[in-house]
């Protein structure tokens, strides 16, 4: 009986022990939720006043702020990257975060180069409203409208019941109009629409400057030679549009690429994946990405920039205050213009040339917003559990015996 009462009480201290760790361990690991990740940014900026500043673009269907983090040096080269244009596709926010720390807490020599030389925008969750891939716009579509299709160039109509609705005209949505008065506003050199799903591979536009986005490519791979990165994304091209945001960003002047970070089943559960597999897997590959585009990007000032730079921002780069500004009033209204192009590009009942999408596409109507718990989570803590029995049954044995 003495016995068993042991056994119990141990059995009771180890889960008393353990399972506040495995809730502990699941929480610090699963993606953020929106404003919690907007928060994380802001605590950015206020830490690193001197270097980084932000400001509401625009706002969202439901009324929520679009929030832009400027980084760096206004005068420099400027590289935007966004996030989240579809709602559950996070990895893209958090990447841009892990950005963000290595720019202003790394002192990489890059690092320094790049807040010394460049101007980083970043626009980490466009659809704040939303876990779906649409926004919540539910007047025409049940499904919501698609921002990554309704932007202006090659916009096309599309059946309310077409689970990418384009919405009823070109740039009809809030969430479009404030990326295209971003575009216009801070003029970027370099463009990021980051996704997952139908991945992964890097696409540049082939509307771009074909030098600079060859320039861009050649010092990825001599960047990833020498960070000894083996990336596991493949590099291509888009043509069309089909009302991509890629579109319009090179409209408006920007080599600009789309990229996703990721393919396979479970993209689009939101919170699917794990913190730890962002910062060891995906930010290792991609961060040779973000420092070649800032690097082609500050070599392009001198051509280019310098004369629109001032008209822009007039903040002092030596001095760059903290800005928190929430736009009091829509931003400025857009009478689109449509530019056909050539519709060759990655969608749905195209995905025959991209084979990835085929295993995603039944996955796009199935909303999953809890966050999973990540089964190798437990490999540690139950290890340690058994060798923490083991020594306790051994003590319990020697206190018997004697």
């Amino acid at each position: 009986m003495k016995r068993k009462l042991s056994y119990l009480l141990v059995t009771l201290i180890s889960v008393a022990i353990f399972f506040p760790l495995v809730n502990a361990d699941q929480n610090i690991n699963t993606f953020r939720e929106k404003d919690e990740l907007i928060q994380k940014f802001i605590g950015m900026c206020q830490k690193y006043p001197e270097y980084a500043s932000y400001e509401s673009i625009g706002k969202t269907y439901e009324g929520r702020d679009i929030w832009i983090f400027k980084i760096g040096n206004p005068h420099g080269g400027r590289v935007m990257w966004d996030g989240s244009m579809h709602g559950w596709e996070d990895m893209g926010s958090e990447l841009i975060y892990l950005f963000l720390e290595w720019l202003l807490e790394s002192n990489e020599i890059a690092a320094k180069q790049i807040l010394k030389n460049n101007y980083v925008l970043f626009v980490p969750i466009i659809n704040m409203d939303s876990y779906e891939r649409q926004n919540k716009n539910f007047k025409t579509c049940q499904y919501g409208v698609d921002i990554n299709r309704n932007f202006q160039t090659g916009w096309r109509y599309r059946e309310p019941n077409d689970y990418s609705y384009a919405g009823e005209s070109p740039a009809s949505e809030p969430e479009t109009q404030a990326m295209i008065n971003a575009f216009k506003k801070f003029k970027p050199q370099v463009y990021v629409n980051t996704h997952y799903g139908g991945g992964p591979y890097l696409a540049h536009n082939e509307n771009n400057n074909s030098s600079i986005t060859e320039k861009i490519l050649e010092r990825i791979k001599t960047i990833n030679k020498e960070r000894k990165i083996n990336p596991t994304y493949s590099k291509t091209s888009m043509r069309g549009s089909f009302g991509l945001a890629i579109a319009d960003a090179t409209k408006y002047g920007a080599n600009s690429w789309l990229y996703e970070v990721e393919g396979g089943s479970g993209c689009y559960s939101h919170t699917e994946h794990s913190l730890y597999d962002i910062k060891t897997i995906y930010f290792p590959q991609s961060l040779p990405i973000f420092i070649a585009m800032c690097e082609i990007a500050e070599s392009l000032v001198d051509k280019d920039f310098n004369s629109t730079t001032k008209n822009t921002d007039q903040i002092n780069a030596e001095n760059i205050p903290l800005t928190n500004q929430s736009s009091q009033s829509q931003s400025e209204v857009l009478i689109p213009d449509i530019e056909q192009s050539e519709v060759l590009i990655p969608d749905y009942e195209h995905s025959a040339q991209y084979p990835n999408l085929n295993k995603t596409i039944q996955y796009l109507e199935t909303p999953a917003h809890v966050p999973e718990f990540q089964t190798k989570q437990l490999i540690p803590i139950i290890f340690c559990s058994i060798i923490f029995l083991l020594i306790i049954k051994t003590k319990i044995k020697q206190l018997n015996f004697n």
